[in-house]
């Protein structure tokens, strides 16, 4: 998969993602997709508490997106015997600050194919590319809710 670097004086912002299953969500971003994962860390427990936590673990994943940014993907578990009970977040596009990741690809008709095969599903209508002048572009929705837009330029014509 090509992916574009960040243009020379933008500045990336690390997103954060909490997740319900940090196994599903690498099979979608390393094993669909192949991004490198980098560091994987389980919290201390004064980072638990910065998190609102007492007790429980947090696990974390740094993927990289090469040439472009690194997302950390968050697993929060509870405690054993814990009385509390975990809900994930069911994410609607509407919803002010719901998480969407844009990446640059190339082959774009393959990796749709992939990711249905995968069992994953698309936002876009009829789970076909949306055609514009800058190219082609479609949402597939992570193992999470989260929108991840697989964006293919348009070839340049000469």
């Amino acid at each position: 998969m090509a992916v574009k670097p960040i243009p020379e004086g933008y500045h990336s912002v690390t997103p954060y993602l909490t997740l319900d299953d940090a196994t599903r969500a690498l099979e979608f971003y390393k094993g669909l997709l192949g991004l490198p994962v980098g560091e994987t860390r389980t919290a201390a427990a004064s980072e638990l508490r910065l998190n609102g936590l007492t007790a429980g673990r947090l696990t974390q994943a740094v993927v990289s997106i090469p040439g472009a940014a690194t997302v950390v993907l968050s697993e929060f578990t509870l405690p054993a015997g814990s009385t509390q009970v975990a809900r994930p977040f069911a994410w609607r596009l509407q919803d002010v600050g719901s998480p969407q990741l844009q990446i640059q690809v190339a082959g774009l008709d393959a990796l749709m194919a992939r990711t249905a095969q995968a069992g994953y599903r698309f936002l876009s209508v009829g789970g076909k590319p949306i055609q514009r002048p800058f190219g082609r572009f479609v949402f597939a929705i992570d193992p999470d809710g989260v929108l991840v837009e697989f964006v293919e330029p348009a070839k340049e014509t000469r």
